[in-house]
């Protein structure tokens, strides 16, 4: 088995992708900046914020217009892994 740092990074998928948020639906669903229909996220894998700086989804930080999206969400993913003490 090929573990990517990913894997490594978060064995546990403790880590959820954190989107900004867009549109809030009737039962207070929040749709991501990222989706090209509106649907609500899924809180058991996802997150969401109004914050720019705290966004980790590539998707949503192109959409926000961020240079090199890619690179940039994995840096704040590395940072969130760092800001709750890493991985054991």
């Amino acid at each position: 088995m090929n573990l990517t740092t990913q894997d490594y990074d978060d064995p546990y998928n403790d880590f959820k992708k954190v989107h900004k948020s867009h549109l809030i639906n009737k039962r207070g669903g929040v749709s991501p900046l990222c989706a090209t229909t509106p649907r609500a996220i899924n809180l058991k894998k996802d997150s969401w914020t109004l914050t720019d700086s705290a966004v980790t989804c590539a998707k949503c930080l192109e959409a926000m217009g961020v240079a090199d999206a890619k690179a940039e969400a994995e840096r704040r993913r590395r940072k969130q892994i760092d800001a709750a003490g890493g991985v054991s």
